[in-house]
């Protein structure tokens, strides 16, 4: 999968794509790639371009990136990263079958987040990812962590999950999967609960994804 380096402004509209000359330009339409723009398959790269400082010209005005989030209060410092990814091939769904695998069997007693990457499967990873400066170009998306550092697959008394609790999560997941085929942006993290989803959402999902398939050739 290819990846493409956005700027994204807080205060305005401002969106703008790195390019193969190293200059940015402004992207009315992030979910296309055209010729000019920079891509890249290392990770490491795309990680370690967003862990520096940079100024840019735009529009005759100085203004500069900060990668590690801070608050300014000068709007024109508002800049931040976003990742776009771009698959060649239609990619595999992901799949309950795997999720639910991926619980069958020991776990550590540190916690673990859950994430699904561009591979279409589910992972355990080190809880600090929640809290990472930098996006990385192989997250669709990072799941909220269960309340009161519960595990993922435990049923919760008052939840309508509680025979199967990882199935909010797979909806979830199918979702953000779509969205991304769709609108390409990476490394999302997940802000709907999971008692604001339903299997409706999960079929409703599956069937746009099978007809995203049929025609991929023509839309990406």
């Amino acid at each position: 999968m290819k990846c493409c380096i956005d700027l994204v402004s807080h205060a305005d509209d401002t969106h703008l794509r790195l390019q193969k000359d190293g200059t940015w330009v402004r992207c009315p339409q992030p979910y296309r790639l055209l010729p000019g723009d920079y891509t890249s398959t290392d990770r490491k790269e795309i990680i370690d371009f967003q862990k520096s400082d940079r100024p840019i010209m735009l529009d005759g005005h100085h203004r500069l990136v900060f990668p590690t989030g801070k608050y300014h209060t000068d709007e024109d410092m508002d800049l931040y990263y976003d990742l776009y990814g771009f698959h060649d091939t239609f990619p595999s769904n992901p799949s309950k079958q795997q999720l639910d695998a991926l619980f069958a069997g020991p776990r550590s007693s540190e916690q673990r987040a859950l994430v699904l990457k561009t591979d279409g499967l589910f992972y355990l990873v080190d809880e600090e990812i929640l809290y990472t400066l930098e996006n990385d170009p192989e997250l669709v998306v990072m799941f909220n962590m269960p309340e009161g550092n519960a595990d993922y697959a435990a049923p919760v008394p008052f939840s309508k999950w509680t025979e199967d609790p990882l199935l909010p999560y797979y909806i979830l997941g199918v979702d953000y999967w779509l969205l991304q085929l769709l609108i390409k942006r990476l490394h999302r993290f997940s802000n709907r609960g999971t008692e604001f989803v339903d299997v409706d959402d999960l079929l409703e999902a599956l069937i746009r994804l099978r007809d995203l398939e049929r025609n991929w050739e023509c839309f990406h």
